[in-house]
């Protein structure tokens, strides 16, 4: 399955322009193209992915001879056809766009990051290798987000949530292999969001570990009666918590219950 994207939208838009440098620099090669059947054959109607950025510009009941021309296209076409935009916007869009073509929707303002790992999830999927990992880090403190993230980002597909309810929200709709859970947050702690996370029948069996900046005993032993994968410092040098994370995905006892998931 090839890199090559179809972009389209309004492409005077900040946003529209950060999603096709996003995926150019995962190394998409995206043909960029406003909301008109002659700059979408100019632009080329065969890719492995479309994707319909909407916003002010192009919704509405007067687009849908361009509606019923993107749609004509992805059925003849069958490409990975996503679609960006608010929840009024789709339901406009769904009027002339049937939803069983759509492989995928993502509400405005978009995390690029998580389209490109979608992406590339789905490109693996269809050559039958093995997609990277992907963990949710849960941290009040962007620097400490960030610095895990970069840490982790050249093994992983890494997102980023700085409450517990903010994660709540995004597993909700995307899940992951691993949350990493800062236990010193403040309002609802780390113990406090393991509850939350626990008590949600959809996402209760994702592993989980805690981060935190203590190691005295005391937290250690009470972390541990909490059912949780691990209890990482935070002062641990990248290299060890790369390895951490590593030898819990190559351990029996995930490959076990992975494999009984499948």
């Amino acid at each position: 399955m090839d890199k090559d994207v179809l972009l389209i939208g309004n492409n005077k838009s900040f946003m529209y322009n950060a999603i096709a440098n996003g995926l150019e620099n995962e190394g998409f090669v995206t043909n960029r193209c406003v909301m008109t059947e002659a700059d979408i054959v100019r632009a080329g109607v065969v890719h492995s992915f479309w994707i319909l950025y909407l916003d002010e510009s192009n919704v509405g009941k007067e687009y849908r001879d361009q509606y019923n021309f993107i749609k004509e296209h992805i059925l003849m076409n069958n490409p990975k056809f996503f679609i960006i935009g608010h929840d009024s916007e789709l339901q406009d869009i769904y009027q002339f766009v049937p939803q069983d073509i759509i492989s995928k929707t993502y509400p405005r303002p978009i995390n690029v990051q998580q389209l490109v790992s979608n992406m590339n999830r789905m490109i693996a999927d269809e050559e039958g290798g093995e997609s990277k990992k992907r963990i949710l880090i849960v941290d009040d403190t962007p620097a400490s987000l960030h610095t895990l993230q970069k840490n982790l980002l050249q093994k992983y597909d890494v997102y980023m949530c700085n409450s517990g309810m903010s994660a709540i929200t995004f597993l909700v709709k995307d899940t992951v292999d691993l949350i990493l859970l800062d236990v010193e947050m403040p309002i609802v702690d780390g113990m406090q969001v393991l509850e939350m996370l626990r008590s949600e029948p959809t996402i209760k069996d994702i592993p989980i570990m805690f981060l935190t900046s203590k190691s005295d005993k005391e937290h250690v032993m009470k972390a541990a009666k909490l059912n949780v994968e691990s209890y990482l410092l935070k002062s641990m040098s990248p290299k060890l918590l790369v390895r951490s994370i590593d030898n819990y995905f190559e351990s029996p006892a995930y490959k076990k219950k992975h494999k009984k998931d499948d």
